[in-house]
């Protein structure tokens, strides 16, 4: 075998690599215990690692005057908007703003589609001091939590879920602890970002193509 053709081979295997890595699923498991925790694992290797309790080691940076840099090199969307206001009028720019919120909700749903929460443990304690108070409590915090969970169940798939509420009725403050692993596939979030961005422009060639005609008929 040739040296062009090893080499050759070994470009081709890395181009193969390089398409099949979006294939690969990424886990991301999110821990509460007192402070959040974030880890990503990509073919069961962690490739990244977040925690508040670190982050909170570190000495603060002096980042005031970098923000103050990029603030005047950011464009204000409010500002933009009331540009619109002014051009098109109130019915036109409510117009704007509902279809750019249908395409948000659109994208949404396919990322919500492209996530699959394999664990899902929660443990709530509840405390209020008072026996009465925590017993109460209590007894709102199921109402609100266990309705919840389930409507999320409908747009998102959870494999597994252990979620308890336990009145705590010897402690004076409540507290949380949880641990969520869930996984998505790149290229189906990807997918997600291109549907979106192609509806995007496709409505904002439309509106431009009626734009022009309108002026056509007025001139």
């Amino acid at each position: 075998m040739t040296v062009p053709a090893v080499i050759g081979c070994i470009l081709l295997g890395l181009l193969g690599l390089i398409l099949l890595l979006p294939a690969c699923p990424v886990f991301v498991r999110l821990t509460f215990y007192g402070e959040l925790g974030v880890t990503v694992y990509v073919l069961g290797i962690p490739v990244y690692r977040y925690s508040s309790a670190e982050e909170k080691e570190q000495p603060p940076k002096d980042t005031l005057k970098a923000d103050k840099l990029s603030a005047g090199k950011k464009e204000n969307p409010l500002s933009s908007l009331g540009v619109r206001l002014k051009e098109d009028g109130v019915a036109a720019t409510l117009q704007y703003v509902k279809k750019l919120a249908d395409i948000a909700v659109s994208a949404f749903k396919r990322v919500l589609a492209a996530l699959t929460v394999d664990r899902l443990m929660l443990q709530l304690f509840v405390a209020s001091g008072e026996a009465a108070d925590t017993a109460q409590n209590t007894g709102k915090v199921c109402a609100v939590l266990y309705p919840a969970l389930t409507a999320i169940q409908y747009v998102l798939r959870i494999r597994k879920r252990a979620v308890t509420v336990t009145p705590d009725f010897l402690a004076t403050a409540g507290k949380a602890e949880a641990d969520v692993l869930l996984h998505a596939v790149p290229y189906r979030l990807l997918w997600a970002a291109v549907r979106a961005w192609l509806d995007y422009k496709k409505w904002s060639k439309q509106v431009t193509t009626n734009t022009i005609e309108e002026e056509q008929q007025h001139g």
